[in-house]
């Protein structure tokens, strides 16, 4: 169950520190974040695995997530933040980050990975009325990616609508939708690790 709680914080983390990668002026901001998005889920993930990053996973990620931001501007900033991996290995490590979404969202994933949609997204309901921020956001974040697991499409459209209003770090729904595509397939590899069926029936 632990690392059912931990998969809260990399599924949630990633939406909510979406932007920030040291890209060149050409890379475009979808491209930008696809790459850092997918790059903090698998150093999340590894962290939650075994409590180190694989580098050689974390540039796996940051390079499909730069293609599916879809501009070529993300191969130069890409680049980049391969000079400042290989910067930042030399140097001691950082701690790890350290996030909390609070019990609902913890609630919420396992609810989600296990298929029971309607306990999921009773359970991202209460985030949302929380009093912290970050719970909030992260509520709405998890209703867009339990109504897109669902195909509710007009549910996806409504959370990443109110998503993209209260976020700090993304104002933009088109990399909102990219960013709950690359979750979904997150959630959908979580399923098939606990020896379940990637998708619902």
């Amino acid at each position: 169950m632990k690392v059912r709680s931990l998969l809260a914080v990399a599924i949630s983390s990633v939406l909510l520190l979406g932007c920030g990668a040291n890209t060149t002026q050409g890379a475009a901001e979808g491209a930008a974040v696809g790459a850092v998005s997918a790059g903090m889920l698998g150093a999340l993930t590894d962290l939650i695995v075994d409590g180190e990053v694989d580098t050689y996973r974390l540039s796996r990620n940051v390079t499909a997530g730069a293609l599916a931001g879809g501009t070529a501007g993300a191969v130069d900033g890409y680049a980049k933040d391969q000079q400042q991996e290989a910067q930042q290995q030399k140097a001691p490590a950082p701690a790890k980050p350290s996030l909390d979404f609070g019990p609902d969202i913890d609630a919420s994933v396992n609810a989600l990975i296990s298929c029971q949609h309607d306990n999921a997204y009773r359970s991202a309901l209460a985030a949302e009325n929380a009093s912290q921020e970050s719970y909030k956001e992260a509520g709405v974040a998890m209703q867009a990616l339990i109504d897109f697991d669902r195909d509710n499409t007009e549910g996806v459209d409504r959370a990443v609508s109110k998503f993209v209003k209260m976020s700090s770090s993304i104002n933009d729904p088109a990399v909102a939708q990219t960013q709950l595509e690359a979750f979904h397939k997150e959630l959908q590899q979580e399923r098939e690790i606990a020896g379940l069926s990637p998708n619902c029936s």
